[in-house]
This record gives C-alpha cells, sequence and structure tokens, in this order.
C-alpha cells in the first residue's frame, strides 16, 4: 500500500481487530505459506526451492503468494499452490508456518503460529520513514526476525523494532546459492566476471529519492562514458554485469547493447531466468555502494570495490545504521579513475583489503559455510 497515511490508520484500527480473529483460529502445521510483496525471488525463492527439491511438499501444503504468481499457476507442483499477494491474508488464518522476504502481511501471530521474517539484507543504511512509521515494538507481527550474526542484533532490533531475544541468528537462504558450483550463466569468453549491483537512488515504487542521481542510471559513470568503459574492460578480457536494484526509477534508463559492460534492469535480469546469487559465484568480485549484497558476497571471500562518489549526501539524507569506515572493507571509488584502476586489479588478481575483509565477515555472518535453508526449516519445526 503506497497511501502511508491509510496504511497506519489500518494498521491501528482495523488489523489489530483482524489479528483477535486470528488468534482464535487454529493453524495448521502442515501449511507453510510463502510471502513476498515482489516478484518471487529473494531467501523465500531458495528456500521454496530447496523443500521441492528435498520432497517436503509430500508433507506439506505449501502456498506462495507473490506479485508474478501468474507465471507458476500452471506449474503442477504437488501440494504447492501460487496465488496473488492480496489472497495470502486469507491463507495466513490457516497458516502454521508462515516466511517472509520483502513485506509483510500485518496481522499478529497466533501463538500456534511461526511467523519467521528472513529480511533481505544486512541495514548498512537507515530505515527509510516508511519502514520507521509502520514498525513500532507495540506491534510485533513476527515471532522471530532472522539476522545473520549475534554482532547484528541490535541493529536489526532498531530497524524493525523487535526485540532482541526474538531475533534468531541463523544468515539467509539465499546464501546456499552462493555455495553452488554447477550453476554457471554463459557470458561468452573472459578472463575475469565482475558483478555490479548498486542499491537504488530514486525509489520507482515510493516516489523518494535518497540522493540525486541527475541523469545518471548507475554512480560514477554517465551513459556517455559507456561506450569508453566497454572498450576498457575488453582490452582487459574482463566483463561487467550490472544489475539494476528491483526499486530503481528507471526514467533515465536506456537499454545498452554492449558485449563487456552488459547492463540490465531487473525485469530484463528476470526475463533471462537468472538469479542475483547464483550469478554472484561465478564472479571474480563485486562493486555495489550502501547495498546489502556485500555482506553476503564475503562468504565467498573475494575482492569488493565501493563507489562512494554520493556517499556525503547519502549520509545527510537517509544516513547509515553502521558506520562505513569500519564496515566497507574493500576499494572506495569516487572517481572515474578509481574504477578504471579497480577494473585492471582485478585483471591483475590484486586485493589489497582481504584481511580487512575477514574480520568484518567474522562480526556480520556467523555461519559461514551454507546450509542456511537446513538451519532455518529446522529451527522453525519444517522437518520431513
Amino acid at each position: 500500500m503506497k497511501n502511508l497515511k491509510l496504511k497506519l490508520l489500518l494498521e491501528n484500527t482495523i488489523l489489530p481487530a483482524i489479528s483477535k480473529f486470528n488468534a482464535r483460529k487454529k493453524h495448521d502445521q502442515q501449511k507453510v505459506l510463502f510471502y513476498i510483496n515482489s516478484d518471487l525471488r529473494e531467501s523465500n525463492k531458495v528456500l521454496l526451492d530447496y523443500m521441492l527439491e528435498h520432497g517436503f511438499n509430500k508433507k506439506y501444503e505449501m502456498v506462495v503468494a507473490c506479485r508474478d504468481y501468474g507465471k507458476y499457476v500452471e506449474n503442477k507442483v504437488e501440494n504447492v499452490r501460487f496465488i496473488s499477494c492480496n489472497k495470502a491474508t486469507f491463507e495466513f488464518f490457516s497458516s502454521g508456518k508462515v516466511f517472509y522476504s520483502v513485506g509483510r502481511i500485518p496481522f499478529f501471530p497466533a501463538k500456534d503460529q511461526v511467523v519467521m521474517q528472513m529480511w533481505h539484507g544486512v541495514p548498512l543504511k537507515n530505515a527509510d520513514e516508511g519502514l520507521k512509521k509502520t514498525h513500532t515494538f507495540q506491534h510485533q507481527y513476527y515471532t522471530w526476525l532472522l539476522s545473520p550474526s549475534e554482532h547484528l542484533k541490535p541493529v536489526f532490533s532498531k530497524w524493525l523494532s523487535v526485540p532482541e531475544e526474538r531475533i534468531y541468528v541463523g544468515g539467509y537462504p539465499r546464501c546456499d546459492y552462493l555455495f553452488c558450483k554447477e550453476k554457471k550463466y554463459d557470458f561468452g569468453e573472459y578472463n575475469k566476471l565482475i558483478l555490479w549491483a548498486p542499491t537504488f537512488r530514486k525509489s520507482a515504487t515510493r516516489g523518494y529519492s535518497d540522493v540525486d542521481m541527475k541523469d545518471r542510471i548507475i554512480p560514477i559513470l554517465s551513459a556517455d562514458k559507456f561506450k569508453d568503459v566497454n572498450e576498457y574492460l575488453r582490452n582487459l578480457g574482463v566483463k561487467v554485469i550490472v544489475k539494476l536494484h528491483p526499486a530503481q526509477d528507471l526514467s533515465n534508463y536506456n537499454l545498452v547493447d554492449l558485449d563487456h559492460f552488459i547492463l540490465l534492469s531487473h525485469s530484463e535480469f528476470m526475463a533471462k531466468k537468472m538469479d542475483l546469487y547464483y550469478l554472484a559465484s561465478q564472479t571474480d568480485a563485486l562493486i555495489t555502494d550502501y547495498s546489502s549484497i556485500y555482506f553476503d558476497y564475503m562468504l565467498i571471500d573475494r575482492p569488493i570495490g565501493f563507489t562512494i562518489d554520493d556517499m556525503e549526501e547519502y549520509k545527510a539524507n537517509r544516513g547509515f545504521s553502521l558506520d562505513p569506515d569500519v564496515y566497507m572493507p574493500g576499494s572506495k571509488m569516487a572517481t572515474y579513475d578509481d574504477l578504471l584502476k579497480f577494473f585492471k586489479n582485478v585483471s591483475d588478481g590484486a586485493d589489497s583489503y582481504a584481511e580487512e575483509r575477514r574480520t568484518v565477515n567474522k562480526l556480520v555472518n556467523q555461519y559461514r559455510e551454507g546450509g542456511y535453508c537446513k538451519r532455518i526449516l529446522d529451527f522453525c519445526g519444517v522437518t520431513l
């Protein structure tokens, strides 16, 4: 719901009354609801895939609510149904286990429900105004909130207004894909592959900007530099896949057809049936900024470059939950030349921040060898 005032009114009047109705319901412990207020991705998709691969649908009824449910309704899988996000409200009243990764259903869990908010990343940046206003310690929408480490519990508690004793340390199911060696995407010939995953600056869904991107769609680089960068990368034998954030406003986006600097909107990326974490697993380095992806990427211990050309503006507007000077272990790039230098270092195999990266990794990732899907299912009592 985009109207924040109406959303707050409902959450403070009608929805608590519906939660009382839910508290009196009996919930089926063999029914699992996956809810994501987006297309099917993130930890929800990975957890669903894991459960299907291991035959959980033989024992459990599984209901998947997502925006792109229409793509899946014809997939006839035993005990699995795909529905719209609106219909998920009714399924909530009978589901014993509920998993969120983007968004939530604003009802309080009953005593016989396990409602796990897996969220979608470590909050380096501050929560936006919508998140601050729709989460309070008086309204507890989750039985548990997932964190990748004890160290980060205070940050998550503040972000989502969940008491620390309700925060479970287990790591994100999506990170299991980082350890997959079999899944590879074909990008032709290259010596090194770099993923560039910027966070959004201007939201297409919520209508606000954290910084002014002017005419650029990604940090540092304006469109008139794309061909020059492509030529530089070709000479190095390096390919860069730029995957734009799902929320990024695309009003300044133009289709780019280059062979070594490959820019993809979220919809283009999804149309190619790629998964961000499978892609990350085959790359040699990551470029990002204030996106949470780099906390996960540290699990596979490869170089990370950070674009910081708008850091001061970002700090003044949205701000940070964690100190970027401490928690951003990698090359800091503010200029075009900095970016080219990072490409060259990756090409040469240089990695100056390995020790710093491993130190931060130990703080933010308590479990560093995979097994995240199994760990969270066991904890929630979803077993074969």
